[in-house]
């Protein structure tokens, strides 16, 4: 027992400078995790300074209803999306028009023929003659890119552009 006092005793500024080293040691571990607490908060805080609350669980919470929320707007969109969706083929979504000339004494391409149609096919031509004395003007239902009345010529053809989307 007293060779290890006495060898402990001769020791002793050895030991002091290990336990010195050691401490030192300590305290940079110390100094370098609290700098990687801070840079922690400071994300936290970067993150969350539009939420209210004084603790995490606050925050939490605010986003977990946030979240929620968003989910039933989102699925409120979605179905308003559909149901837009659904009425689009049947919307007025193609117009074209072709004018000329329906009649040799009056100058310049003042009649017309005016195609309005949805993605089907379905809705109305539209023709207008201008003459010397006078102008008509009629519409032709128009079913599935064909129509049940007599179609003239133009009305025809705008009909083939309203199909080819030309």
């Amino acid at each position: 027992m007293l060779d290890a006092y006495h060898w402990l005793n001769s020791q002793s500024l050895s030991i002091a400078a290990a336990l010195f080293a050691l401490l030192i040691l300590v305290n940079i571990i110390t100094l370098w995790q609290v700098r990687a607490y801070r840079r922690r908060v400071r994300v936290f805080e970067t993150l969350f300074k539009d939420y209210c609350g004084p603790g995490i669980e606050d925050v939490l919470e605010e986003i977990r209803r946030l979240e929620h929320e968003n989910r039933r707007q989102i699925h409120r969109l979605e179905e308003r999306v559909e149901s837009i969706e659904g009425r689009l083929p049947a919307m007025l979504s193609t117009l074209r028009v072709i004018r000329y000339k329906a009649f040799p004494e009056v100058g310049g391409d003042l009649s017309f023929s005016l195609a309005l149609l949805s993605e089907r096919g379905d809705g109305a031509v539209i023709t207008g003659l201008h003459g010397r004395e006078y102008s008509m003007v009629w519409a032709k239902p128009v079913q599935a890119f064909s129509s049940s009345y007599q179609l003239s010529e133009e009305e025809q053809a705008v009909l083939r552009m309203a199909q080819n989307r030309g």
